[in-house]
Order: structure tokens, then C-alpha cells, then sequence
């Protein structure tokens, strides 16, 4: 398939400097990954970046089996990458894809699930890229493919360098547990505090920069679909519960961003039975360091990223919702000839003023990645009037920079103000706007 982009822009009144309640201006680029198998379901499930480098992760169906699916991103193009769907001493099986993670691009983590034809139960499934290929690694309890009950759902990998890999454990007697892997020097397995007769399920995990963990997910009964919304947290003393209060029934968070340790927001849906039918609706919390807070949004997310306390993005389907520091809205709604339908379900930062989306578009049978720009194209351009540079763009910049604003953060390692933020702005200016 012959890789496409279009550009469209989505109008809403802001600038590049955002403050409290202000929306930016977002324009979008949707592309085509090339490559990808024909005539089958496609899904991409997961994307991480490093080094102005991208993976992205997920999975597509060929007769009755799924098969993973790898890209690479390196700046400028997509290329898909060969990547391992073992087969079993017992026969065929379906691997499935459904998060990727890194630190900064020398290995990267893959995780989803492994079920073999014939077996009653998945099990976990884990690939590692070294730069140059990407190898399955046996998780523990994995040796007979199938026969532990385990599957992977989200991988995180903290400042640390350890790969935290969060799922279920549906053990064949008992109910199942939460389930965290450490992987660092050897596999070790962490059961959070558990809820008597539920099922607990792990689907997102992130961590500050002081090393603090979150992982959420839901607890239920029989069925996760009648539970609850479950998050734990590491402050290095071990796994902690704190889950936020319930809402309705059928609730899962599916999302968790830790901007700081009393900053972190956790995203999914609950339901309520609203005669004749049930509804769903999105679920947003916000933790300030001693409770949860409940915040009304017209859409929920899928995955989240923070570019400061007052600039967060989450996608989930078509949607790009953004968190302004007052209240959450969309404000971008991804159409047109290349993802009518468009379903995107993990995103991240590429630069200050760039993110990245992945998903499947139309009918799951094309892999698509969005880039959302954020503000004016002109990355030098900070001060009206807009498309000029000129003074006001100079001291708007050192006013951000002394104040440790992201709009003056052009260059890596981001988070940090220093010479490579003033010499990127330096190269913008000179380079003027297009």
C-alpha cells in the first residue's frame, strides 16, 4: 500500500503559550501505514517514542488466527518490521499485540496476548527490539504456552529502566488476581492488594519522574464488565490500592497520565441503566495527593499524555480531548477520505508542540497514524502578530523561558530549560516562518 497524508486543519481560537483555560490551535495529519496485510482486520493498539524515533504495536486477523504487527517510524517514514508469532508444541496460535513502551529507544517492549489452538486459557507474550530485530522472550509460566492463564494488557517502562508489565491472571481455580511483572535483571511477578471474590485486570501504567507508579484498570466479579474502576500506586514502598469511588456499574479505567505525585489523572467509561437500555458514559478522575475528584468530559480516553499540568491530551475512537487546567473538551474530531470512522487508541508526545496517535481506519482494515500539531507551525512564532517574527517573538520566548513555560521547550532532553531550548528557538527564528 502506497503511503498517503492529508492535512486538515481544525479551527479553535488559542496560541502556542497555553494558560488556564486556554484551547490551542490544533492541525492534523492523518497518513496510511504502508504494508500492511490486504484484505485483513488491522488494529494498532499501542505507540511510543524516543530519540525522534516511533514503535507502534498491534495485531491483524488472516483466517481464524491473529499474527503481530510492528512499525518504525524514523522521522519521516513508516516501515513495518517482521515480528514473531511463535508457534506452540501444540499447534497454531493467535498473538496479539497490545502496548509498547521504551525509555529512550535502545530496547523497547512489546506486550499482549498468546493463545494456542486447543488451550482453555491465553497466556502472556512478550517481545523486546534491540535496535535491530525483535525477539520473543518466554515470560514466567510460559513454557507450555497457554496452560497458566496469564495475559498482558499494558506495558510501562519507569526512569529506573524497569519494564513494568500489568494484565490479569485467571488462575483455573479461585478467582483472578491484578498482575504486575517487573522485568530489570529477572522476571517478578506483584499481586496488588486484591478484592475478595473479583476479577482485577491492569490496562494502564505510567510514573513520575520521582519514581512514583500507577497502574489502573478494573476489579469486578465474574465479569469485569459489572465491576469497578481499580488503581494502585508504588511510592516505593510496595503496591498500594487507591481506587476511586464508583459511579455506575460496568466501570473500567483504561487511561492514567502521572503528571506529579499529587498530579495525576486516570480515564474510561461507566454505565448506568437507563430504561430500556444502558448507557455508557466517559469517566474522568483526578488525584491531588489525598483523593480522587470526578470531572465531567465529553469523551473519555483511550491514552493519555501530559504536556504540562494545564495541557493534556487523551484519543480515544475519532477524538482528540484536551484538559485546559478548568475543563475538558474536544477539539479535534479526526474525518475525511483517509479515516472515515477512524479509531485511535494510544498517543504520544513527540515534541512540545507534537503528538502522535495510532489506530485503524475504515472498517479496521487500515493502520493509520495521526500527527497533531499544536499551535503555530512556525515553532519561533510565540508572540501576535502571528506569521512574523520579529522583537515580541524574542521576549516572549526568554519571558518563557525564565518561567519554565513549554512553550519555551523546543529541544530535548524535555522537562528541562537549558542552552539546547535557547539554540533551537535561535535556529526557528533565523529559519523564519513558511
Amino acid at each position: 500500500m502506497i503511503a498517503r497524508k492529508q492535512s486538515m486543519a481544525i479551527i479553535v481560537a488559542g496560541s502556542c503559550s497555553l494558560s488556564m483555560g486556554a484551547q490551542p490551535e490544533i492541525t492534523y495529519t492523518v497518513q496510511q501505514l504502508p504494508d500492511a496485510p490486504s484484505n485483513q482486520q488491522v488494529f494498532l493498539t499501542g505507540v511510543t517514542s524516543a530519540q525522534g524515533e516511533a514503535w507502534s504495536v498491534g495485531y491483524y486477523r488472516t483466517g481464524s488466527q491473529t499474527r503481530t504487527l510492528t512499525y518504525a517510524w524514523d522521522g519521516a517514514s513508516w516501515t513495518m518490521r517482521d515480528s514473531p508469532s511463535p508457534a506452540s508444541d501444540v499447534g497454531t496460535v493467535n498473538v496479539t499485540l497490545a502496548d509498547v513502551d521504551t525509555l529512550d529507544g535502545s530496547t523497547v517492549y512489546a506486550v499482549g496476548t498468546y493463545l494456542a489452538t486447543g488451550s482453555i486459557s491465553p497466556d502472556t507474550f512478550l517481545i523486546v527490539w534491540d535496535g535491530s530485530a525483535w525477539t520473543h522472550v518466554v515470560t514466567p509460566g510460559q513454557s507450555t504456552f497457554g496452560a497458566q492463564g496469564f495475559l498482558f494488557e499494558s506495558v510501562h517502562v519507569d526512569e529506573s529502566a524497569t519494564a513494568w508489565m500489568g494484565g490479569q491472571f485467571a488462575s483455573l481455580v479461585g478467582w483472578p488476581t491484578a498482575t504486575l511483572v517487573a522485568l530489570d535483571s529477572g522476571f517478578d511477578r506483584y499481586d496488588g492488594p486484591l478484592i475478595s471474590n473479583s476479577a482485577h485486570r491492569i490496562r494502564a501504567i505510567d510514573s513520575s519522574e520521582s519514581g512514583e507508579i500507577w497502574a489502573v484498570g478494573s476489579a469486578g466479579g465474574s465479569a469485569v464488565a459489572i465491576g469497578r474502576p481499580y488503581a494502585l500506586y508504588n511510592d516505593g514502598s510496595g503496591w498500594h490500592e487507591q481506587s476511586p469511588p464508583i459511579t455506575g456499574t460496568g466501570e473500567v479505567l483504561r487511561a492514567v497520565v502521572v503528571v506529579a505525585p499529587d498530579d495525576v489523572w486516570a480515564s474510561g467509561a461507566y454505565q448506568v441503566f437507563e430504561s430500556p437500555q444502558i448507557v455508557t458514559y466517559p469517566l474522568f478522575w483526578h488525584w491531588d495527593g489525598s483523593s480522587w475528584t470526578r470531572h465531567e468530559s465529553p469523551a473519555y480516553a483511550e491514552d493519555l499524555v501530559a504536556l504540562s499540568p494545564t495541557d493534556i491530551y487523551g484519543v480515544s475512537g475519532s477524538t482528540l480531548v484536551h484538559w485546559d487546567g478548568v475543563a475538558w473538551s474536544i477539539i479535534a474530531d479526526i474525518e475525511g477520505p483517509d479515516a472515515p470512522s477512524a479509531n485511535l487508541r494510544s498517543i504520544e508526545i513527540l515534541s512540545p508542540n507534537t503528538l502522535l496517535a495510532v489506530g485503524e481506519a475504515p472498517r479496521s482494515t487500515t493502520p493509520i497514524a495521526v500527527e497533531f500539531t499544536i499551535g503555530s507551525a512556525c515553532v519561533g512564532d510565540l508572540a501576535e502578530p502571528f506569521g512574523q517574527l520579529d522583537f515580541s517573538d524574542v521576549a516572549a520566548f526568554l519571558t518563557a523561558f525564565g518561567t519554565m513555560d513549554p512553550a519555551a521547550d523546543l529541544a530535548e532532553p524535555f522537562g528541562s530549560y537549558d542552552f539546547s531550548d535557547v539554540s533551537a528557538f535561535l535556529v526557528a527564528f533565523a529559519s523564519g516562518c513558511p
